[in-house]
Formats: structure tokens, sequence, C-alpha cells
């Protein structure tokens, strides 16, 4: 997991464009311990003024503009990941 993290943060400087603490994504982990895959969402929440009628019904989430994004989600899956498999102290895996 400490690897997995610095390499993620690492891609966000080198591939700003596509990666970075500021998106979603999900990571995948093999918990050889209990021999079982975890999986970790990192995808952000909803904004709080999203309702059913706007993002839904009328259309669908948006494709541009202010309401299109979600609230990032990727940095909370990181430290959720990292509070579970962690090993480093989390300021040595940066």
């Amino acid at each position: 997991m400490d690897a997995a993290i610095t390499m993620a943060a690492v891609l966000g400087l080198v591939e700003p464009h596509m990666s970075g603490p500021g998106g979603d994504g999900f990571l995948m982990v093999y918990d050889a311990a209990e021999k079982k895959v975890r999986c970790l969402n990192g995808t952000g929440a909803a904004p709080t003024g999203a309702t059913l009628e706007e993002y839904v019904l009328d259309g669908g989430i948006p494709s541009k503009g202010i309401r299109s994004a979600s609230v990032p989600g990727i940095a909370g899956a990181w430290m959720t990941g990292h509070a579970a498999y962690g090993r480093l102290k989390l300021e040595h895996t940066w």
C-alpha cells in the first residue's frame, strides 16, 4: 500500500493532466492473510446541492461546468488504504 500511494502521488506530478489527488479512483488490494480481495471506492460524492430532479430526471449529470464535478475522493481512499494496510509512517510515503 505504501508503494501504491507513493506511485499514485508521483503520477500526479509527472502526469498531472491524467492523475492526481484531486480526482477519483478505486484501490483493489489482495489481503494475503485473509486470502481476500478488498476494494476501496475513491469516487467522490456529488455536490451537496445535487438533487434527483437536477441530476437524473432533467437529462443527467451535466458534461461541463461546475455542476459536472464531483467532490474529489481518491485522497480519502489513499488514507483509508494506508490506515488499513500501510507499514510506513504516512510522511515517509510522500
